[in-house]
């Protein structure tokens, strides 16, 4: 099925490092010939779905589901414990879910990132970022079945009249800008020491109660560095705002530029030291 996307040049696969310059070209060339075989990213995405829910009647809707719950249960929960109307709890309870459940999957599977593509890396040529594409399409896959559950919510308690569509599409571009490169570098560093990826597991749920989630940035009066050096709150405000009609922080959009400019010069000159010894780190 995947054999027609397979027939690359064997980029990666020379024996001794080139010059600085050549290198640089040919980490290049990768991310180019990935993005010429978005069709293979998203085949691998779809594949992975389809094995994971093989043999379950709702697939991925169980995790739509999910999330229904978990939204409903803080809603009736910490509606009364913060003493907020439903109608202003809920899309932004919602909301965010939605946002942190895409950006933690991202974080937590970019760290297999190579791992689990040991096989294919080892039997075909195909670009590395081929891989990068395909987590990020999968988790794209699950946020859009999840972004159901959002729309009904908007459509049941009316704020989808709120909401603000350009900024939305441009808080979720810099979301996808920054997450692509962590999966990038994730991968790689998780690649050559096996710890990572439990070590960001523990990590991203620990930040998940030091983020505004669940809870109100309103409700800290002091101590007010746990959201402004908290860069997850950025990538949770730079889509609940515009989708539930809040206004951003001011600081949200150049915070989020300025990581992904710096978050992928520094993935790309990491992919470009050790592009060729990926596959022997596996």
């Amino acid at each position: 099925m995947l054999g027609k996307f397979m027939q690359v040049e064997p980029i990666y696969r020379a024996g001794g490092r080139g010059s600085l310059g050549s290198e640089i070209k040919a980490a290049g060339r990768d991310f180019f010939d990935s993005i010429q075989q978005l069709r293979l990213s998203s085949a691998l995405a779809g594949l992975d779905i389809k094995a994971k829910y093989r043999g379950s009647v709702l697939g991925p809707w169980w995790i739509t589901i999910t999330m229904a719950a978990l939204i409903s249960g803080l809603t009736l929960l910490n509606t009364q414990l913060f003493n907020v109307s439903v109608r202003d709890y809920l899309p932004w309870v919602a909301v965010g879910f939605l946002t942190w459940g895409f950006v933690s999957s991202c974080l937590i599977e970019g760290s297999d990132t190579f791992i689990a593509a040991t096989g294919m890396l080892r039997q075909a040529a195909i670009p590395m970022m081929v891989f990068v594409w395909r987590v990020l399409m999968r988790n794209l896959i699950y946020f859009a079945h999840n972004f159901v559950a959002i729309a009904a919510a908007a459509i049941l308690l009316g704020f989808w009249k709120t909401v603000n569509v350009p900024f939305t599409l441009i808080g979720l571009a810099l979301i996808l800008a920054n997450v692509s490169w962590a999966i990038l570098l994730l991968g790689i560093i998780s690649a050559r020491f096996r710890d990572i990826p439990q070590i960001v597991t523990s990590m991203v749920q620990f930040v998940l109660f030091m983020t505004p989630v669940f809870w109100l940035p309103g409700n800290i009066s002091r101590h007010r560095y746990i959201l402004d050096f908290n860069p997850f709150y950025y990538l949770l405000d730079a889509l609940r705002s515009p989708m539930i009609g809040a206004p951003l922080d001011h600081r949200t959009l150049p915070v989020l530029a300025s990581a992904a400019l710096i978050g992928w010069l520094t993935a790309f000159a990491v992919f470009t030291a050790t592009r060729r010894r990926i596959v022997h780190f596996l």
